[in-house]
């Protein structure tokens, strides 16, 4: 088996790409432009908006950090940050 195939957890996305999926969902994709206009939007929406996002996207890695946390895997961020730590510790 492989890894890929070993965990059935998705690893989380960002707020932005959860409102390019909402994006896609509302208006459906049209074309080239889809992304420049999405990006546009993106940077106009108010804050609440994009704490909305926001709030989802950490709601999602919480779930997928403790998900790898039960199936003995460390995510290679929070390696590189223990091994940060560790330096910093000596």
């Amino acid at each position: 088996m492989t890894e890929q195939n070993h965990s059935t957890v998705k690893a989380p996305v960002s707020a932005y790409i959860l409102f390019i999926k909402d994006l896609k969902q509302q208006q459906g994709n049209d074309g080239k432009n889809f992304l420049q206009e999405a990006s546009k939007k993106w940077a106009e929406l108010p804050a609440e908006e994009k704490a909305r996002y926001q709030t989802q996207s950490n709601l999602m890695k919480a779930q997928y950090q403790q998900q790898q946390a039960e199936s003995g895997k460390v995510d290679e961020d929070e390696e590189q940050d223990m091994r940060s730590k560790s330096l910093l510790d000596v």
